[in-house]
């Protein structure tokens, strides 16, 4: 790692880019066997994700959705070796668990909540999905507006493959049919949400993220209600996710929200009508979920990459990540 180090700091003395490391949630701890939510959501621990901080604060320069704006749009330098650090949804653990961590270290990041879920009870819907499928006491499920059968007798492992498979179908399917799915899943799966397990799994409130931005936190939007973006017909609809949700979090904190993460964020997720409507709202820079560096010279403000990270990233995998950004884009 010493010699990546020392290649690293030469390939950023030559090549002007900017790091997006992408978040969801940080936990004190985990047991994956009982964990009854999206377990692929757990971007990190708090022991790593302090040891991530730390590195970043030693080795690397954090830069704001400003800076970014001005490197893009007005060609402005960013400082060498520029990083941001982003979390997506809104989730509680990331002013419980992350906020304590980045506050003394000194080290912003940028939050993108789904306005609709913030300071309520109810669960993100992609986790609500997993949550009915591992806590259902049917053998099978049919949703008739996938066709799909879901077989439910396997252990928790089984159970969230199949959650897997459904997740990924809802990305690819139609508004209609997406909301059409959850009604089904919901009168199927006949699960009495649990108030102290969902406590678990809960948004942040507007308190919190108040608290946030007075400290430093920067805020962006991920829509209101979490829709894939490209799959939405109603151009009304579409225009009131991404503004509406820019308006809240302008109001609860007074920052000017420039930045967007497109909710699942992959190539299917951001089409020509969703990059004219985010235009439309006013954002200055968005950001998807496909991996890789952004290169300042030739990235598209409304296109950025991020690095993912992951509950099993390792110190070295993450260190290296950094350093050879490009090795990592998948």
């Amino acid at each position: 790692m010493g010699l990546s180090r020392a290649v690293g700091a030469l390939r950023s003395a030559v090549v002007k880019d900017l790091r997006v490391l992408a978040y969801h949630r940080v936990l004190p701890q985990l047991d994956e066997q009982t964990f009854a939510f999206d377990v692929e959501l757990v971007s990190a621990l708090q022991s790593e994700f302090a040891w991530q901080m730390a590195h970043l604060a030693r080795h690397f320069q954090p830069v704001s959705c400003q800076q970014v704006v001005d490197a893009l749009h007005h060609g402005r330098a960013l400082p060498r070796r520029a990083v941001m650090v982003t979390f997506d949804d809104g989730f509680r653990d990331n002013y419980e668990v992350a906020f304590p961590v980045l506050k003394r270290l000194g080290m912003p990041a940028v939050f993108f909540l789904s306005t609709g879920y913030i300071g309520g009870q109810q669960l993100f819907w992609f986790d609500r999905v997993v949550h009915l499928l591992l806590r259902s006491a049917a053998p099978s499920l049919q949703l008739e507006a996938l066709g799909m059968t879901l077989k439910l007798t396997g252990d928790a492992m089984a159970r969230r493959a199949v959650a897997i498979e459904l997740l990924n179908r809802l990305k690819l399917a139609s508004e209609t049919e997406r909301l059409l799915v959850l009604r089904q899943l919901e009168l199927a799966a006949n699960v009495l949400i649990n108030e102290d397990e969902s406590a678990l799994s809960l948004p942040m409130t507007w308190a919190q993220v108040r608290e946030m931005a007075q400290a430093g936190m920067e805020f962006g939007s991920h829509t209101v209600s979490h829709p894939i973006l490209s799959a939405m017909s109603d151009a009304k609809q579409l225009g009131m996710e991404l503004e509406a949700s820019k308006d809240d979090i302008e109001r609860a904190t007074g920052q000017s929200v420039i930045a967007l993460a497109y909710p699942v964020g992959g190539a299917n997720a951001v089409n020509p009508q969703v990059l004219a409507a985010t235009a439309h709202a006013g954002y200055s820079i968005a950001f998807t979920y496909q991996s890789g560096v952004n290169r300042l010279a030739s990235t598209a403000p409304l296109l950025l990459k991020r690095l993912h990270v992951e509950r099993y990233t390792s110190r070295a995998m993450f260190e290296a990540a950094l350093q050879w950004p490009e090795l990592f884009a998948h």
